[in-house]
């Protein structure tokens, strides 16, 4: 990239307050006489960057680095470091903003989040058809760096009459029914979480009402995964209320790191069905 094209892409962002890009031409020049072409090409494009992120960040571009990020879990008795991540470079188009720290962002499918983040989501066989999902919703934090994608109610198991309708507003209505024989009581979602910079630790939590239960290497896989559990019950204004009562609280907790993904799985069900869903993820090539 040259000065003037350069020059074009400044002229061309709109932003609030005036910046001084001959100014800021200038450092670029004199950079450019003492460092290497390589380094160069980093300097233009912090700069460009910055002159971005003047204009409200409607675009998140990351490079390519060695920083790792320690995963921490905050549990009610327990503080469990599950292992870390690393940068993942991905640019990520067309984000919303709620107070320019906080953006998201909707894909309309796996095979869209894959190609333009440039990861790949695990596969599970005890899942709900992949290609069902819609609207899947990616959160980015500019404090921290750490981007969020939510499939929900990507199990259903043994739920009975489930059904998704799309209204006509674009929005995913859902049913489904369970009794006391249902060993689930209701679908189990998942979240993937990722380090797109530096910062600090990444710190689920705090799940002040849960407790840390298991350590769960699978055999089917060699994914390793931590079982989080109900720490039984809570007091609230004097009366004691059972956990799954209270505020929606899932039965159980699993997560687990797998290729720089950080994965939650949460949803009403015994630990032993939450294996049974950690083994039939599909890690081979």
């Amino acid at each position: 990239m040259n000065m003037e094209q350069i020059r074009e892409q400044m002229e061309g962002i709109q932003i609030r307050e005036p910046i001084a890009t001959q100014d800021i031409l200038n450092k670029i020049r004199a950079r450019r006489q003492k460092r290497k072409a390589r380094l160069r090409v980093m300097t233009v494009a912090a700069s460009l960057l910055i002159v971005i992120g003047a204009a409200q960040f409607q675009q998140i571009s990351t490079f390519a680095q060695s920083v790792y990020r320690s995963i921490i879990l905050s549990l009610n008795k327990d503080i469990l470091d599950i292992g870390y991540l690393e940068t993942i470079p991905a640019e990520i188009k067309g984000l919303s903003w709620v107070g320019g720290e906080v953006g998201s962002k909707h894909y309309s499918g796996i095979a869209d989040v894959e190609e333009e983040l440039g990861i790949r989501v695990l596969r599970n066989t005890l899942s709900i058809d992949m290609e069902r999902h819609r609207n899947i919703n990616l959160t980015f934090f500019k404090t921290g760096n750490v981007a969020k994608l939510n499939f929900h109610r990507h199990f259903i198991g043994d739920l009975k009459n489930y059904q998704e309708t799309i209204l006509d507003n674009g929005d995913l209505k859902y049913s489904y029914e369970s009794d006391g024989n249902t060993l689930y009581k209701s679908p189990v979602s998942m979240t993937i979480s990722f380090v797109t910079g530096g910062g600090a630790d990444v710190e689920k939590g705090p799940w002040e009402f849960f407790d840390y239960e298991e350590k769960y290497l699978s055999p089917e896989n060699n994914i390793t995964a931590y079982l989080m559990k109900p720490s039984g019950s809570i007091i609230m204004g004097g009366k004691k209320i059972a956990l799954r009562e209270a505020a929606g609280e899932p039965g159980i907790i699993a997560v687990f790191v797998w290729d720089n993904l950080l994965y939650t799985l949460s949803g009403n069900i015994p630990s032993s069905e939450m294996k049974r869903i950690v083994d039939a993820f599909i890690v081979s090539d």
